[in-house]
């Protein structure tokens, strides 16, 4: 169940994309995205409720693809050519390493420290990024998808 509302949010996501994309800058989709996450998920802190953490489920997925694609289009024209492909492998080598290890690290905080505090511990975590992601001003930086084409890939 959780998963269908996850990939029904995903789907949403998608199709808001195409809206949100042509007016906002990418700097506040990503913003936008980690806040409407951490909302999400720090719903789940105070409740275990099947049918409402698979509608925080969807609330969290429907940021996901606006999030990736502006994240993703943006950093892969930052990247000089002729080091794209050995960057953006690292980064997936990094991101494959983290999603492996994540249900084992869950399983443990759900052990240890119970179910409340094993949600909470990532939604400080993305009040740390969010943060960051305020005082960032290369993030402000981050174009429209339309004007993308600008972007300059930085200096070797």
């Amino acid at each position: 169940l959780i998963q269908t509302f996850q990939g029904v949010g995903i789907l949403l996501g998608a199709v808001i994309l195409m809206k949100i994309s042509q007016t906002m800058r990418g700097g506040t989709i990503m913003r936008l995205s980690i806040c409407v996450i951490g909302a999400a998920f720090a719903g789940a802190i105070f409740t275990q409720h099947v049918w409402i953490i698979s509608v925080l489920a969807l609330l969290a997925s429907l940021p996901l693809i606006p999030l990736n694609a502006m994240q993703g289009a943006y950093l892969a024209l930052l990247i000089p050519d002729s080091m794209r492909g050995r960057v953006l492998a690292i980064q997936s080598f990094i991101a494959a390493i983290a999603a492996s290890l994540a249900p084992m690290v869950a399983g443990l905080l759900l052990k240890h420290v119970g179910y409340a505090l094993t949600i909470a511990i990532p939604v400080g975590i993305l009040g740390v990024v969010l943060l960051v992601a305020f005082a960032s001003r290369s993030l402000s930086e981050m174009p429209r998808k339309d004007d993308l084409d600008e972007v300059k890939a930085l200096p070797l």
